[in-house]
């Protein structure tokens, strides 16, 4: 990501190795990554990129292992709007992805750890 231009370089260069380490730590998958990289460059201002709540309703009646997030009847569905196979995102029961929670909701704890992931996707 660094060699393509994908993260604040002036930002990133300055780290140590031990503080990169720590800015790339996300709890995504490492397909996940550049989807979440790409997928945030929709919001033009970093105010809107970084929010949470841009991207995930707070709410508590979310179910990520809902069959319809893993029947190949709607993969095409979400595909088209998420670009799961650009990415090769998994597609499987039992793995929820980070498409889900957007789709879903959640709580404090999905929304901070989706903050973090953004951070850490820009390289801050």
């Amino acid at each position: 990501m660094h060699k393509n231009g994908l993260l604040d370089s002036a930002m990133f260069e300055s780290y140590t190795i031990d503080e990169m380490r720590g800015v790339m730590s996300t709890n995504i998958d490492d397909e996940e990554i550049l989807w979440l990289h790409d997928y945030s460059t929709k919001f033009k201002t970093t105010t809107d990129r970084f929010n949470p709540y841009k991207y995930i309703n707070y709410t508590l009646n979310y179910g990520y292992y809902r069959p319809k997030y893993y029947s190949q009847e709607n993969y095409d569905m979400w595909d088209e709007k998420y670009n799961l196979s650009k990415y090769n995102i998994p597609y499987k029961a039992g793995s929820p992805k980070l498409w889900i929670v957007f789709e879903e909701g959640a709580v404090c704890g999905g929304l901070s750890k989706t903050a973090c992931n953004l951070y850490g996707v820009w390289g801050y």
